[in-house]
């Protein structure tokens, strides 16, 4: 017998596709739940405080407290802005030069549709990491 046809006799029962999706399944539900936890938190409205809870273990914090918790999620938030604006300036210079390259390579070595197609996939993997920091950030 060959190596494949070995580790083809010797797996489990459960077809590895099977059990990708469902630890995609389970990750996407604990994250739904943890979206459910996250917002429920309140930080108060904007025109003025009302009691509401400001914690998870269900304490109410005082105006004073709320504010300073508004300050901090205000100056967090301004500065992920900007981290991720300066990131992604150098990305996109980044991006734009490799997927030339790849296209001149591939183009030179083979076809230049080829080359086209693995660009664009490049650019797409590129702008779907992107996308992704941005909304994980």
């Amino acid at each position: 017998f060959s190596a494949v046809q070995r580790f083809k006799m010797s797996t489990s029962p459960v077809d590895p596709s099977t059990f990708i999706l469902a630890c995609c399944g389970i990750s996407l539900a604990w994250a739904a739940v943890q979206f459910t936890i996250i917002s429920q938190t309140k930080l108060g409205s904007a025109n003025g405080y009302e009691e509401e809870r400001a914690s998870l273990k269900g304490k109410h914090s005082s105006r004073k407290e709320m504010e300073l918790l508004r300050e901090v999620y205000e100056a967090i938030s301004a500065g992920a802005e900007a981290f991720l604006r300066a990131e992604y300036s150098i990305c996109a210079g980044f991006v734009v030069i490799f997927a030339v390259i790849i296209y001149l390579l591939i183009s030179w070595s083979q076809d230049s549709t080829i080359g086209f197609l693995t660009s664009l996939s490049f650019v797409l993997g590129a702008v779907t990491s992107i996308a992704s920091g941005y909304i994980g950030m």
